[in-house]
């Protein structure tokens, strides 16, 4: 698990504790803080979930030979392999047509 998941958490329960204490209290400034914390906390969260996620598709892919990681890539993210695929086809009909353009 990533460090920032684990930073992420505890600043989200502060966060919490922060604005449950500022409600009773009537202190909106720190019920204020104790949003901007669970919110900073999520994202941070957020974050080092992606990074986790990076970094176990990395180490699935990185034993593997190119065709097998393009393989077993394609199998765990399809949609980034679809995106991809688009995005390399746009490119090479961009390309194609553009080398006939200039043959004029």
């Amino acid at each position: 698990m990533d460090s920032d998941r684990v930073t992420g958490s505890a600043r989200q329960a502060g966060g919490a504790v922060k604005e449950v204490v500022g409600n009773i209290s009537g202190d909106s400034k720190l019920q204020a803080e104790g949003a901007i914390d669970r919110l900073v906390g999520r994202i941070e969260n957020t974050f080092g979930g992606l990074k986790d996620t990076v970094r176990e598709g990395y180490e699935a892919v990185s034993d593997l030979s190119t065709s097998e990681a393009i393989v077993e890539t394609t199998k765990r993210y399809p949609v980034l392999a679809l995106g991809l695929t688009a995005a390399l086809t746009a490119l090479a009909t961009w390309a194609i047509a553009g080398s006939h353009s200039t043959r004029r």
